[in-house]
């Protein structure tokens, strides 16, 4: 089952457990098993593997450790929604688009979720105002302002000349049905529509507005012919073609394929519910669609195609795992139990009588932070034990401190606050948000469903006076135990390029609070790095395995001295 079913594993169905062991594949899961342990104060066992490198830890709030949110976890990399929408020069920025022509096709509603997604309506609203504006005849002045502001308007902003072409054909989505020649037919005209306004069309009218004179290599259209063939006559590879790139007219077909299925109930291929937008990697159909299209837009703008083997890997951020790594950590993971238990039961025995009996020791001292290494250090030892580090003081989960978030409170809608930022980034998972005294919004349990209503509004309009600059917020998770409180920071302007996100969370071991940069003096720089490595840790996240960066094969550690390489310092 999901272990984030708060439901089947509230935080007290943990608490009837000596111990417990994580062999998790993604931060969400590792964060909810973390807050779940200390609230009932089982010791937590975490551990992971990428590669030949590996570690494992002990998290108690009773014995005073760190837990897995004292250090930074870095986010998933975003991309600046120019780069994905015009000029991508990567695959991964052609897989992150057709993610999102997933969320386009097959998400909630027209797909506004998606980047993608263009209001059809404001084609009709400029319509509305060139009609009413040609009404009178401006003046020579007024004339020359209005030219003015259309050559000011910026390139991505929706007009009439730079709108993209391809809503239309999105929105002719054939209706669902029983498999037949109609419905078949019908889906094949959609796919063919569809890609060709897609790959064709759309690059073509860019072209022409010279919308990539600064790109290195010019985008070709795709021909279409090639489109036609595909949809009607090309079969989709089978499945033994995983590990090969599939032609330009073999994505065609694959892409008609998924329409197929996705408007075919119930067919033998397609037993599964209709897609909600959510891109999940273990859905083939998912996967299918998102490594033909995204491997069309590849050939359209001369970036290297790849397989569905490796498009699922840069989707689903996955590093493959190593069998004789991940045995080791888990024989890692044992020493820690045998020592842990063992340490329980000398605990609830009755005090020695005997004067020179030792005294009981605390699991600081019988336990370690272990790494597992590809590479000897100097001492010839693969395993590198270091002591287990204190609770950062700084962490909203095991010290509950204060954290601020910086966002602009007149743009931000609420709802987006809560799926974004609470629950995707800070791993809330049934958040109750409280602004002074006013609830505004409740999640689990008895939630009272009158606070739906404020979902919609824009922050500085909630209730309790609004979330403005200087604004503290409450968090609450009873299926958690936490309890977060927020001071908002007003911060109207961003910049696309560097903070697409446009939010930013300072405290709580996040890496927005750290200072910029400063050039330190070299006789001073050995003792400052000394100091500031101490607490430098770090995570990567993937669905496979998470762990520190790995060190470079010349780097050492001295398993009794300062820690010199740079997986020892760095830890989840």
């Amino acid at each position: 089952g999901n272990v984030k079913d708060s439901s089947r594993c509230p935080p007290r169905f943990f608490q009837k457990f000596n111990l417990c062991l994580n062999a998790l594949n993604n931060i969400d899961a590792r964060r909810h098993m973390n807050r779940a342990c200390l609230a009932v104060n089982p010791p937590l066992i975490e551990a992971g593997t990428t590669g030949y490198l590996g570690q494992t830890t002990v998290i108690s709030k009773e014995a005073g450790t760190e837990c897995f949110e004292c250090q930074v976890k870095p986010a998933q990399k975003v991309y600046p929604i120019c780069t994905i929408r015009s000029t991508p020069s990567m695959p991964v920025h052609t897989i992150v688009w057709a993610k999102e022509l997933w969320k386009l096709c097959f998400g909630g509603g027209e797909g506004e979720g998606s980047m993608l997604y263009e209001d059809p309506s404001l084609e009709s609203s400029e319509s509305e105002e060139v009609t009413e504006s040609n009404k009178a005849v401006p003046k020579k002045d007024d004339a020359a302002d209005t030219n003015k502001e259309t050559a000011d308007r910026e390139p991505d902003e929706p007009s009439k000349d730079n709108k993209s072409v391809y809503m239309e054909a999105v929105q002719q989505k054939p209706a669902n049905g029983t498999p037949n020649q109609s419905t078949l037919k019908e889906c094949d005209t959609y796919a063919e529509t569809l890609i060709t306004t897609l790959y064709t069309t759309e690059v073509q009218k860019q072209l022409d507005m010279d919308r990539y004179k600064t790109a290195q290599k010019k985008p070709t259209p795709l021909d279409p012919l090639l489109i036609r063939k595909g949809c009607t006559e090309t079969p989709v590879p089978n499945a033994k073609q995983h590990m090969t790139a599939w032609t330009p007219i073999q994505c065609v077909a694959v892409l008609t394929s998924v329409f197929h299925s996705v408007y075919s109930i119930q067919t033998p291929t397609n037993n599964q519910p209709f897609p909600n937008g959510e891109f999940d990697k273990d859905d083939a159909l998912a996967m299918q669609f998102i490594c033909a299209a995204s491997n069309l837009r590849s050939h359209v703008f001369g970036i290297d195609m790849q397989s569905l083997y490796e498009a699922k890997g840069i989707a689903g951020n996955i590093i493959p795992a190593i069998a004789t790594t991940n045995a080791i950590v888990a024989g890692l993971q044992m020493i820690q139990v045998l020592k842990i238990l063992s340490l329980q039961q000398q605990t609830t025995q009755d005090p020695p009588q005997a004067v020179d009996t030792p005294p009981v020791k605390k699991l600081t001292e019988v336990c370690h932070y272990i790494y597992c290494q590809r590479n000897k250090n100097r001492k010839g030892y693969y395993l590198q034990p270091t002591t287990l580090p204190s609770p950062n003081p700084h962490c909203f989960v095991c010290s509950k401190a204060t954290i601020s978030l910086e966002l602009d409170t007149t743009t931000w809608i609420f709802c987006d606050l809560v799926k974004t930022i609470l629950k995707k980034r800070l791993g809330f998972s049934e958040p109750s948000v409280t602004v002074g005294d006013a609830g505004i919004w409740e999640e689990g349990e008895d939630a009272d469903d009158c606070y739906a209503v404020n979902l919609k509004k824009i922050l500085c309009d909630l209730p309790g006076n609004g979330m403005k600059d200087g604004t503290t917020i409450n968090i609450e998770d009873f299926s958690q135990d936490l309890s977060l409180d927020i001071c908002i920071i007003h911060r109207s302007e961003w910049d696309e390029e560097t903070e697409p996100d446009q939010f930013r969370i300072i405290g709580g071991g996040e890496e927005a609070s750290k200072p910029a940069c400063t050039e330190i003096p070299t006789a001073d720089a050995k003792k400052v790095s000394e100091e500031t490595d101490k607490t430098k840790k770090n995570d990567e996240e993937d669905d496979d395995c998470v762990i520190e960066n790995p060190p470079s094969s010349n780097q050492t550690v001295d398993k009794t001295g300062p820690n010199t390489n740079e997986a020892s310092k760095k830890r989840p």
